[in-house]
Protein backbone atom coordinates (compact mmCIF):
# COMPACT_ATOMS: atom_id res chain seq x y z
CA UNK A 1 0.00 0.00 0.00
CA UNK A 2 1.28 3.59 -0.66
CA UNK A 3 1.25 6.37 1.11
CA UNK A 4 -1.28 7.92 -0.42
CA UNK A 5 -4.01 5.06 -0.32
CA UNK A 6 -2.89 4.54 3.48
CA UNK A 7 -3.56 8.27 3.94
CA UNK A 8 -7.54 7.30 2.17
CA UNK A 9 -8.07 4.69 4.50
CA UNK A 10 -6.29 5.43 7.78
CA UNK A 11 -9.93 7.17 8.90
CA UNK A 12 -11.90 3.93 8.47
CA UNK A 13 -9.81 1.26 10.27
CA UNK A 14 -10.32 0.14 13.70
CA UNK A 15 -8.51 -2.20 15.73
CA UNK A 16 -9.82 -5.08 17.73
CA UNK A 17 -8.67 -7.57 20.63
CA UNK A 18 -9.29 -11.02 20.93
CA UNK A 19 -9.25 -11.88 24.76
CA UNK A 20 -9.76 -14.97 26.36
CA UNK A 21 -11.10 -14.03 29.85
CA UNK A 22 -9.50 -14.81 33.33
CA UNK A 23 -11.28 -15.13 37.01
CA UNK A 24 -11.88 -13.22 38.90
CA UNK A 25 -13.34 -11.65 34.98
CA UNK A 26 -13.97 -8.14 36.30
CA UNK A 27 -12.84 -5.64 39.34
CA UNK A 28 -14.75 -2.86 39.66
CA UNK A 29 -14.14 -0.20 42.41
CA UNK A 30 -13.35 3.63 42.78
CA UNK A 31 -10.37 5.57 44.20
CA UNK A 32 -9.78 9.18 45.84
CA UNK A 33 -6.26 10.19 44.64
CA UNK A 34 -6.08 13.13 46.90
CA UNK A 35 -7.08 15.07 49.81
CA UNK A 36 -9.48 18.49 49.03
CA UNK A 37 -7.02 21.13 50.32
CA UNK A 38 -7.04 24.98 49.62
CA UNK A 39 -4.64 24.83 46.75
CA UNK A 40 -7.43 21.58 45.45
CA UNK A 41 -10.60 22.41 46.75
CA UNK A 42 -12.52 19.85 44.48
CA UNK A 43 -13.12 16.21 45.82
CA UNK A 44 -12.48 13.89 42.85
CA UNK A 45 -13.31 9.94 42.95
CA UNK A 46 -12.42 7.98 40.44
CA UNK A 47 -14.87 4.86 39.30
CA UNK A 48 -13.28 2.03 37.60
CA UNK A 49 -13.88 -1.28 35.48
CA UNK A 50 -11.47 -3.56 34.91
CA UNK A 51 -11.79 -7.01 32.44
CA UNK A 52 -8.97 -9.11 33.24
CA UNK A 53 -8.25 -11.32 30.18
CA UNK A 54 -5.49 -12.49 27.88
CA UNK A 55 -5.11 -10.81 24.93
CA UNK A 56 -4.84 -13.38 22.00
CA UNK A 57 -4.40 -11.35 18.91
CA UNK A 58 -5.10 -7.72 17.69
CA UNK A 59 -7.40 -7.17 14.40
CA UNK A 60 -7.04 -4.54 11.77
CA UNK A 61 -10.41 -4.05 10.51
CA UNK A 62 -12.25 -2.06 8.15
CA UNK A 63 -15.55 0.49 8.13
CA UNK A 64 -17.62 -2.74 7.03
CA UNK A 65 -16.33 -5.12 10.19
CA UNK A 66 -13.64 -6.79 7.83
CA UNK A 67 -10.40 -8.43 8.86
CA UNK A 68 -7.45 -6.96 7.00
CA UNK A 69 -4.72 -8.28 9.29
CA UNK A 70 -4.19 -9.36 12.57
CA UNK A 71 -1.20 -10.21 14.80
CA UNK A 72 -0.14 -12.60 17.52
CA UNK A 73 0.51 -10.73 21.05
CA UNK A 74 1.38 -13.42 23.52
Amino acid sequence: MTPAEAQVIKPQLRVAFVVAPRAPYMVVGQHQPGKVTFQNPFEVTEIFEIMIADIQCGLLMDSENRVLGSYITN
